[in-house]
C-alpha cells in the first residue's frame, strides 16, 4: 500500500504542490507536506530523516484506516460526534476571534479603571511574598569608585542621577536599576544581590536601608525605598500586569456574548433561526 518515489527525490527540493511523495491507500503525501529539513547539510543524513518522516506519516495514515474498519460502530459513532464538535468549536472560536479585535481592546483599558478593579479587589491581591522597592547597582569588584556612587545613589539629586545613568554603559557595571518606583520580589532581589540573603531580615525590611554588600562576584550598592511584607495587600503598581489581563479578559467576554446576541437577533430577524413549539 505504501509507495515512494526514487531516492532522488529526498535531495531535490520542488515548491510543486502536485508531486507525489508516498501514498497509503487512497490518501496522499505531498511535497508541500514535508518539513522544511534545509537545515540538514549531510545528504545521507537528510535522506534519513525525510525517509523517517515519510514513513511516520504512513503508519499513522495505515493505523487509521485499521481503526476505521475495525472499531465498533458505536464507537465511531461517538468519535464522530466529538470530531464534529470539535471541528465546530475551533471554527467557531477563530472566528470570533476575529470579530474580537485584541489590539482594539487592550486601548479601551485605562488607569482609572485598573484603579477602580484594585480598589475593589484588594482583597484577593494578598502578597505571598516581601516586595522591595529600590535603587541599586551591581559593580565589577575592579570598580574604584564606589564611594561616589554610593553617595549618588544615596542622594540622588539632578546631577547624581546624570552620573548614575552614565555608568549604564560601563563595561564595568554588572546590574542596575535606579527606578525606584519598581517592585521586586524578595526571590528575585536576592538572586540578583546574593549576599542581601545573608542580611539581617528585620534591618533589610527597614525603609530606606542603604546597602553596601560585597563578594567575590561584585560589589552591591543601593538603597531601599519601602518593603511590604508577606500578607499585605500588594499596591497597584505591582499588580498592574495582572489588573490588566483580568479587565482584559472581561471585556473580551462581554464583546463576545454581545457579538453572539447581535448575530442570534439578526439570524431570528432574516427567519435563519427559529424555534418551533
Amino acid at each position: 500500500m505504501l509507495t515512494f518515489q526514487s531516492c532522488e527525490m529526498f535531495v531535490r527540493n520542488t515548491s510543486e504542490a502536485d508531486n507525489v511523495i508516498a501514498r497509503v491507500g487512497e490518501e496522499k503525501l505531498y511535497e508541500i507536506d514535508i518539513p522544511d529539513f534545509s537545515y540538514i547539510k549531510d545528504s545521507l543524513e537528510l535522506f534519513k530523516t525525510r525517509r523517517a518522516f515519510i514513513e511516520d506519516w504512513a503508519t499513522k495514515q495505515l493505523l487509521f484506516d485499521d481503526a476505521v474498519i475495525n472499531l465498533p460502530k458505536q464507537k465511531k459513532e461517538e468519535l464522530d460526534r466529538l470530531v464534529n464538535q470539535y471541528q465546530h468549536d475551533l471554527y467557531t472560536k477563530y472566528y470570533y476571534d476575529l470579530l474580537v479585535d485584541d489590539q482594539s481592546i487592550d486601548t479601551l483599558i485605562n488607569d482609572t479603571e485598573l484603579l477602580a478593579l484594585h480598589e475593589k479587589e484588594r482583597k484577593n491581591f494578598v502578597l505571598e511574598d516581601d516586595i522591595y522597592r529600590l535603587r541599586y547597582l551591581s559593580l565589577d569588584t575592579s570598580y574604584s569608585r564606589v564611594d561616589e556612587v554610593k553617595k549618588a545613589l544615596i542622594r540622588f539629586s539632578v546631577s547624581d542621577s546624570v552620573f548614575l545613568d552614565s555608568l549604564l554603559t560601563h563595561n564595568y557595571l554588572i546590574n542596575a536599576n535606579l527606578n525606584e518606583r519598581k517592585w521586586f520580589k524578595s526571590r528575585s532581589l536576592f538572586t540578583t544581590i546574593p549576599p542581601l540573603k545573608d542580611v539581617n531580615k528585620r534591618r533589610l525590611q527597614r525603609n530606606q536601608y542603604v546597602f553596601d554588600l560585597r563578594d567575590s562576584s561584585g560589589i552591591y550598592l543601593g538603597k531601599v525605598a519601602e518593603v511590604l511584607t508577606a500578607k499585605s495587600i500588594a499596591p497597584f503598581e505591582f499588580v498592574a500586569p495582572e489588573l490588566r489581563k483580568i479587565l482584559f479578559n472581561r471585556k473580551k467576554f462581554e464583546l463576545l456574548y454581545k457579538r453572539k446576541k447581535e448575530a442570534t437577533n439578526q439570524a431570528k430577524i432574516d427567519r435563519k433561526f427559529e424555534i418551533y413549539d
